[in-house]
């Protein structure tokens, strides 16, 4: 198992135990193709019992997360879609949803096809993935699962013949994928085009694939909502994460920790590094913190 490093445990000891604990899921809470490890868990439930709220704050949409909340073992609040909807897990009720107006999210498909002919799309709705042409036929294991998704995940899916079909004023996420650009040319290209009337970030590792989200929504935004709707302060949340949608999180958060195996870019905004997901470093980082006297 690895170990924090003598710096981070340096930084640990400064600071106080958080009044919430928010946490990514793929990546972070999940190492990619595994499950949440019994540690993790258990040092989750002693930090719920010590009346410390437990709040999951992913890109994945609510359909996603039965199998996380069943490895977790206790349903809590999730901000889901990068923060465009809140969901409570215990029945999956929608807390609250920002959509994307409908002109924009076709402004969006309309300025991307411009830029990269081949990209696909399809967009998310509170109980559907609305697939657009193409997105369906990308190549075997393209798409390839990650750990904790359910096993009729794709009962979910619905495909669609045009993109205007997919593009209802329900949606509150888009996502596209192509395979002439690398990842972060993709995101440069997107982030020029469209970022000034939509958010746009990544949160998939190995692949061109980038969302689109209401614009000024992130995770940091609906988290310090839900936060202060506490009345707590960034000061009294400790956030994890590993890919750069995690950036504005990390950086709102009184700590922002990123794990081992995290983007770059989220390493150089993090407070400190904890050891990867699948060495469980969240649970390493929290009983650092809660043990102490």
């Amino acid at each position: 198992m690895k170990l924090l490093s003598n710096k981070s445990l340096e930084f640990l000891d400064t600071i106080h135990s958080p009044k919430l604990i928010a946490m990514d899921v793929d990546g972070t809470l999940v190492p990619h193709g595994g499950t949440v490890s019994e540690y993790t868990r258990k040092m989750l439930v002693y930090a719920r019992n010590k009346g410390i709220e437990v709040v999951l704050v992913t890109a994945r949409p609510p359909r996603w997360l039965g199998p996380v909340v069943e490895a977790l073992g206790f349903p809590t609040v999730a901000i889901c879609g990068n923060g465009a909807i809140t969901v409570h897990t215990k029945d999956f009720s929608v807390l609250n949803m920002v959509a994307i107006a409908k002109d924009v999210a076709s402004t969006v498909v309309k300025e991307m096809k411009k830029i990269v002919p081949d990209v696909v799309f399809a967009a998310e709705a509170v109980d559907v993935l609305r697939a657009g042409p193409g997105y369906q036929d990308l190549p075997p294991g393209v798409r390839q699962a990650e750990g904790l998704v359910p096993e009729d995940r794709y009962k979910t899916i619905l495909s669609l013949n045009s993109l205007d079909e997919m593009l209802k004023p329900d949606v509150y996420k888009i996502v596209a994928e192509t395979f002439i650009l690398d990842a972060e040319e993709f995101l440069e290209k997107a982030r020029e085009a469209v970022g000034e009337i939509v958010a746009v970030t990544r949160s998939v590792a190995g692949r061109a694939y980038i969302e689109f989200g209401p614009l000024g929504l992130s995770k940091a935004e609906t988290l310090a909502d839900y936060s202060d709707g506490l009345g707590f302060g960034a000061s009294e949340v400790i956030a994890f994460g590993d890919m750069p949608n995690d950036i504005e999180m990390l950086q709102w958060a009184g700590t922002g920790v990123a794990m081992g195996n995290s983007h770059a870019d989220l390493i150089q905004v993090a407070n400190l590094v904890a050891p990867d997901a699948a060495e469980d470093g969240i649970a390493i980082v929290l009983e650092h913190i809660l043990s102490r006297k």
